[in-house]
């Protein structure tokens, strides 16, 4: 018994998976130098527990998007626009169970 609960654990902890507070795990993926690449948009992959989502925000205007996992949460990811006063943008992405994350984006000079 010990070792399953065992085994059970380290396999929640290696899926960073949120056991007690409900919560859903949240990564987002992405190349932070698509902008300063030259790229119009962003490729960016969101996995909200065991699902995939798929966006392509603008590295010139904000981008707002809602989503719904298959269990029914609705979730938002938000990317401001790059500008001459800030060198990063940033990727937003919170559901209504209180679950988020968030990563930056160099923006071109």
């Amino acid at each position: 018994m010990n070792r399953q609960l065992f085994l059970i654990f380290s396999l929640v902890a290696l899926l960073h998976v949120p056991v007690a507070t409900g919560q859903m795990a949240i990564r987002i993926d992405h190349d932070e130098n698509d902008c300063v690449d030259g790229w119009i948009s962003m490729d960016v992959r969101v996995q909200v527990g065991f699902e995939t989502f798929d966006f392509n925000p603008s590295c010139s205007f904000s981008f707002n998007d809602s989503f719904a996992t298959e269990d029914g949460i609705q979730c938002e990811i938000a990317a401001g626009m790059c500008s001459a006063f800030s060198p990063y943008n940033r990727i937003e992405v919170s559901c209504e169970d209180g679950s988020s994350d968030g990563v930056d984006v160099k923006c071109p000079d």
